[in-house]
């Protein structure tokens, strides 16, 4: 495996021309916060295991847009990261489904009034939830009242939950919730679903025609098959000696709430778009931008000085040093982004990660230190930077650490029985067969070479032969173990439970 990552690359292009007279933000300005970025970026890239891949993306009027791109796209073939390179951006993605809600909203084609009874006649959600009162504005803006675990998950992780399963899923995995601001994927879930229903057309077919063709983003997908091989970002973990490799969503866990996968150069196009708010924006208007902005619920959320009071249409409400912000990020195995537009400023800057270690905090300091520069704050922004750069390495060590500890500390457990069954190939086929769960779908458990494997969905893990009808998986060797249980009845195994969930066997494999 690779343990070198490539060198830094930056590069300047011009994507929109506009008049310098146009320009909020002064030629200085821009120029010392991409002077910083720059010396950020390099300061950061020497912290062992600190940083895989990353791109960090300035787009201001009146400014060339910036880039500052850093190592691999995938640390097992080695590839760099380029201005093609495509990033998963995880929950980033909800400001796009928020802009096809607007879009959709002013057409007259699925209005975000409609209430999730207007959808599913009848639906009955456990009280003293009422599907008849509940506006796809309110699940949009993460008001529902409600949580669904089966359905966040499995969407997230292992299938593509078909349309016609959410009336029951939502009536049988629901759970009351306060009926307050709690952000979570399931609203705009429910949203895409109900798209479908509505017009008989997927979430990902809307996008690609309402804004990704005719806004010109060519290099952004929902679908990672779509992505060439070269241009697609891996996630990583750092183990403290080497990059660990995750691999890319597969297409059908790619959905309205994190299933973008986007370039450099498409997210630069994307901040001028957001920006410029319906100008040059072929099909939409300033209103269609302004509604996706507007407050909808209250929250209270900070970190690195950056504090969030709201939610709009898929965009945090924020305010950083006194200056109004919008802000989105996401967060996934492996990958960390951060988005934020400055309107006064008529700036935005984002920054896509395709590692975890620690980079989730770093996304937000980085952010924070280049939007102290871009206000003029030049002391702070120093003192941001230095401090930043100078705890870095040791938050890595710590993380690392902290995931290897956890993770010998689970294998310590006397539950695993020191690890002293060794079953045949014969012995592991009696547990071979597919197995079901009314909320949580199909796992299927085969053998691969000699290994016993448990696939629900997309998601495989291998399972360690601990104690008779007892294995444990893991995702690799940074994540704890948990119990994989196997339960015989009188015709022989009948059962499997993992991840908390059982499973009845329903065919032999």
């Amino acid at each position: 495996m690779l343990k070198v990552v490539a060198p830094l690359v930056l590069s300047l292009v011009t994507v929109i021309p506009v008049s310098p007279a146009a320009a909020a933000l002064d030629k200085s300005r821009f120029d010392a916060a991409t002077r910083l970025t720059n010396e950020a970026v390099g300061r950061l890239a020497q912290a062992k295991g600190g940083l895989a891949g990353y791109s960090v993306i300035m787009a201001a009027e009146g400014h060339a847009d910036f880039f500052k791109t850093y190592g691999v796209a995938n640390a097992k073939t080695g590839a760099p990261v380029t201005l093609s390179t495509a990033f998963y951006i995880a929950s980033m993605t909800k400001p796009f489904t928020g802009l096809l809600a607007a879009r959709l909203d002013r057409d007259g084609v699925f209005p975000v009034s409609t209430t999730l009874s207007g959808v599913w006649p009848g639906l009955r959600l456990p009280a003293p939830l009422d599907a008849s009162k509940l506006t796809f504005s309110r699940l949009l803006s993460h008001q529902s009242g409600f949580e669904n675990d089966p359905l966040e998950d499995r969407t997230a992780y292992t299938d593509e939950v078909a349309v016609a399963a959410y009336p029951r899923l939502l009536e049988t995995g629901s759970k009351p919730t306060k009926a307050e601001f709690r952000y979570a994927n399931l609203g705009y879930l429910i949203y895409s679903a109900a798209l479908k229903v509505r017009t008989g057309r997927d979430w990902k077919a809307h996008q690609q025609d309402i804004i990704f063709r005719p806004l010109g983003l060519t290099e952004t997908y929902t679908r990672s098959s779509l992505v060439p091989v070269a241009d697609l970002a891996w996630g990583h973990r750092w183990n403290g000696s080497e990059w660990l490799v995750v691999r890319p969503k597969d297409d059908a866990v790619m959905h309205a709430a994190g299933g973008t996968f986007i370039s450099s150069r498409d997210m630069a196009r994307w901040i001028r778009i957001q920006l410029a708010e319906g100008a040059e924006t072929k099909g939409f208007t300033r209103a269609d931008f302004q509604f996706t902005k507007r407050r909808l619920a209250d929250q209270h959320e900070e970190s690195s000085g950056i504090t969030c009071d709201g939610y709009a249409l898929g965009w945090h409400l924020c305010s950083f040093m006194g200056e109004r912000l919008y802000y989105h990020g996401g967060t996934y195995d492996g990958v960390r982004t951060h988005m934020i537009l400055i309107p006064r400023l008529e700036t935005g800057l984002a920054v896509m990660a395709n590692s975890d270690s620690m980079t989730g905090n770093l996304g937000f300091e980085l952010s924070g230190t280049i939007l102290a520069s871009l206000l003029g704050h030049d002391q702070e922004a120093v003192r941001r930077l230095d401090a930043m750069t100078a705890r870095y390495p040791d938050r890595v060590r710590t993380l690392t650490d902290a995931r290897l500890s956890r993770a010998r500390a689970s294998e310590a457990e006397p539950r695993w029985g020191g690890w002293k069954w060794r079953p045949s190939a014969a012995a592991l086929r009696r547990y071979h067969g597919v197995y079901y769960n009314d909320l949580w779908g199909t796992v299927e458990i085969r053998q691969e070479s000699e290994i016993l494997v448990a696939w629900r969905g997309t998601r495989r893990r291998a399972l360690r032969p601990a104690m008779a009808d007892l294995f444990a998986t893991r995702l690799d060797m940074l994540d704890p173990y948990t119990p994989v249980s196997f339960k015989t009845g009188p015709g022989g195994i009948s059962a499997v439970t993992i991840e908390g969930q059982e499973y009845r066997r329903i065919a032999p494999s």
